[in-house]
């Protein structure tokens, strides 16, 4: 499953802003890596991301607030819509 979002930036978005909100799309959903534990000699990473509530459908995740200019936030959803693409569940290279 792939998430989009759209092409379209609203006029309050620049370009950059948009990239910050793919950003933090991406992050929420599949977590990003904030420090590493060690314990018993095995390395683990610690990752953190939204609760499953808050990412499990894409109305949710439109309604999320991702930071543009100064102190102003705005909903994943302004910028562009949010939508799915379901692709292959795998891909194979030539020598398989």
């Amino acid at each position: 499953m792939v998430f989009l979002l759209g092409a379209t930036v609203a006029p309050s978005c620049s370009i950059a802003n948009h990239a910050r909100s793919q950003n933090a799309l991406l992050t929420a959903v599949g977590g990003e890596d904030v420090s590493t534990v060690i314990k018993a000699g095995e390395r683990c990473p610690v990752n953190v991301r939204y609760l499953r509530d808050f990412r499990s459908d894409l109305e949710s995740l439109g309604r999320a607030l991702v930071p543009v200019t100064g102190d102003k936030q705005i909903p994943f959803s302004e910028p562009s819509p949010i939508r799915t693409l379901t692709g292959p569940s795998m891909i194979r290279n030539e020598d398989g």
